[in-house]
């Protein structure tokens, strides 16, 4: 897994766990403020949430 970002407080369900094969690089855990402002290190594939549909974080280009 390379360049994912995880909500702080949000993944302790998945933070911390090994599994076999998987190498996890170039991840982050993010505040809900840094999360909102991914939108620019995302790409084209993603835009900003000017319509509140996914409480302000990132949504994709076509939504």
């Amino acid at each position: 897994m390379k360049n994912s970002y995880s909500l702080k407080n949000s993944c302790e369900d998945i933070c911390g766990h090994v599994i076999e094969g998987v190498t996890i690089e170039k991840s982050s855990i993010q505040t809900e403020t840094e999360m909102k402002l991914l939108v620019p290190a995302l790409g084209s594939a993603f835009k900003k949430d000017t319509n509140n549909i996914n409480q302000g974080y990132p949504i994709l280009s076509w939504q």
